[in-house]
């Protein structure tokens, strides 16, 4: 019940993520790159303290998590279609990557920081 409310509310706001530019959506994702850094302390306090998790451990999470983010956010600008070739001469085919929409995932619960930025 409540993922399937989580998932209507992402289809909802889903609309103004795919009306973004690849760099206003690579920009998103350095913001959030960089909140995760500057609250690095906190977050990895907050992992210790709801999972146990040695805080070395959770601090290596979170910048794990936000190595991801900034990975996503160089590849956003990258995003483009590509030429393969074609059986004849005189055509070209081009693959263009498009998202799927929103979809609900269950992920492992032991690194909960990196299966959210992945």
């Amino acid at each position: 019940e409540e993922t399937r409310a989580a998932v209507d509310k992402a289809y909802v706001a889903q609309s103004g993520w795919a009306a973004l530019t690849a760099r206003e959506r690579s920009d998103v994702l350095w913001r959030w790159h960089q909140l995760i850094i500057d609250h690095a302390g906190d977050l990895a306090a907050i992992l210790t303290a709801e999972m146990g998790k040695p805080l070395a451990e959770a601090m290596s999470e979170v910048s794990h998590a936000a190595a991801y983010l900034q990975w996503y956010a160089e590849e956003a600008n990258r995003v483009y279609g590509e030429t393969i070739s074609a059986p004849s001469t005189d055509r070209r085919m081009l693959v263009i990557k498009q998202p799927i929409g929103v979809v609900g995932t269950i992920t492992p619960w032991n690194f909960p920081a990196s299966m959210v930025a992945r």
